[in-house]
C-alpha cells in the first residue's frame, strides 16, 4: 500500500531544518557583527589609553624646548652684577623674572586614565592581563612625574610672590632687587637648569614603557601616532589663544636680554 503522508513528512521536515538553518545563519551572522564590534570598540578603547599617554610624552618634549629659553633666561638673571641691578630698567627685570619662573603647565588630560581606572572590569573582558598591568604602571609613572612637575611650578611661584606681597621683608629697592639678591630664590630659579633634562629623560622613558603597551596589545606606534595627531589636528590651541589674550611684548630670549640697557 502506498504512504500518502510520505510527502507530507518531507516537506515538513525540509521547512523545519531551512527554518532552523534561517535561525542559526542569523543567529551566526548576528554574533559574528557583535564580536567584530567588540573587537573594534577594544581596539578604539585602547588606542585612546595609548594615545593619551603618547600626548603626555608629547607634552614633555614641548615643554623641554620652552625651558631651554627658560634656561637662558635663569642663566643671565643670576650673572648679573649685584652692582649693576639697580641702573637696569626695573619694569623690564621684572618681566623678565616673573617670564623666568612661570613654568609651563603639562597638558595632560585625565579622561582615559580616569576610564581606565574606574572600569578595570571591563578591561579584563580583553583577556590581557599584562596589557592591563603594563598600562596600570605607565599612568602610576606618569602621574609622579605630573606631581613632580607641579610641585616644582608651585615652588618657583611661591618664592616669586612671597617677596611680591611682602616687600618690606626683603632688602632693596626694587622687586627685581629684592628677588635677585635673596639666595633662596637664586638658588630655585637656578633649579630650573636641569629641568630640560628631566622633560628629556622622562618623556623618552614613558614613550619607552608605552611602546611596550603597544606590542602587548598588538597596536602598531604609527597607528598611535595618527590618532594623536588626528586628535590634535581637530583644535588649532594657537589660533584660540591668540583671538582671546591680548598681544603682549615679545618673550625675552638671548637675543634680547643681551641688548638691554645698562648691561651692554
Amino acid at each position: 500500500m502506498k504512504n500518502t503522508h510520505r510527502p507530507f513528512w518531507q516537506a515538513l521536515l525540509i521547512q523545519v531544518l531551512g527554518t532552523a538553518l534561517g535561525v542559526l545563519l542569523t543567529l551566526g551572522t548576528g554574533q559574528l557583527i557583535s564580536h567584530r564590534r567588540q573587537v573594534q570598540n577594544r581596539k578604539m578603547t585602547a588606542l585612546m589609553v595609548l594615545g593619551n599617554i603618547e600626548s603626555f610624552s608629547r607634552s614633555m618634549e614641548a615643554i623641554s624646548d620652552e625651558m631651554a629659553r627658560l634656561d637662558t633666561i635663569t642663566t643671565w638673571l643670576l650673572s648679573i652684577p649685584d652692582e649693576q641691578i639697580p641702573k637696569m630698567d626695573q619694569k623690564v627685570l621684572q618681566s623678565v623674572i616673573y617670564d623666568a619662573v612661570y613654568l609651563p603647565m603639562i597638558e595632560y588630560d585625565k579622561t582615559a586614565q580616569n576610564i581606565f581606572g574606574n572600569n578595570i572590569s571591563t578591561w579584563e573582558n580583553l583577556g590581557n592581563f599584562s596589557f592591563i598591568d603594563r598600562v596600570g604602571q605607565t599612568f602610576t609613572q606618569v602621574n609622579r612625574i605630573y606631581e613632580h612637575w607641579s610641585n616644582k611650578r608651585s615652588e618657583l611661584d611661591e618664592i616669586y610672590n612671597r617677596i611680591y606681597r611682602h616687600p618690606d621683608d626683603y632688602p632693596g629697592q626694587s622687586f627685581a632687587e629684592k628677588f635677585l639678591r635673596n639666595e633662596e630664590a637664586r638658588i630655585i630659579i637656578g633649579r630650573v637648569h636641569s629641568a630640560r633634562d628631566y622633560c628629556d629623560r622622562n618623556a623618552i622613558v614613558v614613550r619607552t614603557n608605552n611602546r611596550i603597551n603597544m606590542q602587548l596589545i598588538g597596536i602598531t606606534e604609527q597607528e598611535v601616532k595618527d590618532f594623536c595627531d588626528n586628535l590634535e589636528s581637530q583644535v588649532d590651541e594657537e589660533a584660540i589663544i591668540s583671538s582671546v589674550v591680548l598681544p603682549r611684548n615679545p618673550r625675552p630670549n638671548k637675543d634680547s636680554l643681551y641688548t638691554m640697557p645698562a648691561y651692554k
